[in-house]
């Protein structure tokens, strides 16, 4: 019985049999299942026999398998690798968010000063009528 290489879940993301996702990232399946135990990648399973991976966890391996073979790495270090960059992508969305909170605000603060001043004309002009 054949099996097949790529299958759909009901949200049409494509999930790769491990033996066509290994190929993909160029690792043997053994290497994706050693990944799994470390927790670096997860399989999906959809059938009772079909484990597969999806798009991103075919790329988080090729990842994975470039910082193991090029910089001669161990699963623990990719793992932290891994983690590390995570976390400086999250602090530098949020830098991009405070940032952008930060330009906000200025230009509501620039709006109401400007509000302020036109108040302050007014009242300036009032005044020197009475």
């Amino acid at each position: 019985m054949s099996k097949a290489i790529i299958f759909q879940s009901q949200d049409e993301d494509r999930i790769y049999v491990r033996s066509f996702a290994a190929r993909l990232a160029g690792v043997s399946e053994e290497f994706i299942i050693q990944c799994e135990q470390e927790g670096l990648i997860t399989s999906k399973q959809k059938t009772e026999d079909l484990i597969g991976l999806d798009k991103n966890s075919v790329q988080r391996l090729t990842l994975i398998r470039r910082l193991h073979r090029e910089l001669e790495l161990d699963l623990d270090t990719i793992d932290l690798v891994l983690h590390m960059r995570r976390q400086i992508i999250d602090l530098q969305n949020q830098m991009e968010e405070l940032e952008r909170r930060s330009r906000q605000k200025e230009r509501q603060l620039l709006q109401e000063m400007q509000q302020l001043r036109r108040e302050t004309i007014q009242d300036g002009q009032i005044a020197s009528r009475e």
